[in-house]
């Protein structure tokens, strides 16, 4: 069966300490890697599906089927609500955002290689959205 789909889970938690006192929607993005391709930018893959949800406090699971291959996934929670992940001008997230694999995103976003994924039998991932860590002021 070519066309028959897969469960895919996702549990996504909150690894900050985020202010979420407005009803912000949690953007799920699957993309598909190419074939013999490492180097590539977020912008330059196929985005096979999305999904959006309210943010939940208490749990938040996205579930989806899809085919077996091999995908990438990127989350964040939409602030601003204009639909897409904000970046500062050096390319840092400024949105909550999460990968899988979960990725360090010390220099901003990962490559998509390094959130990617095999979907081969049903599968749940857990992912952690981390937000911008503000900037720390020190009082002389």
């Amino acid at each position: 069966m070519a066309d028959s789909k897969l469960p895919l889970g996702f549990n996504i938690t909150i690894t900050d300490d985020f202010k979420y006192e407005k009803n912000f929607v949690i953007h799920t993005q699957i993309y598909q890697l190419p074939e013999q391709t490492t180097e590539v930018n977020w912008a330059d893959i196929l985005e096979v599906t999305s999904h959006h949800q309210p943010y939940k406090s208490d749990s938040n699971l996205v579930e989806l089927k899809l085919p077996a291959n091999q995908y990438c996934a990127r989350f964040f929670i939409d602030t601003n609500d204009n639909q897409k992940l904000d970046v500062s001008s050096i390319g840092l997230p400024v949105e909550p955002v999460g990968f899988a694999n979960n990725p360090i995103l010390t220099f901003g976003e990962p490559a998509p290689s390094e959130a990617c994924f095999a979907l081969d039998s049903a599968l749940q991932l857990d992912i952690r959205l981390r937000a911008k860590k503000s900037k720390r002021r020190f009082k002389p």
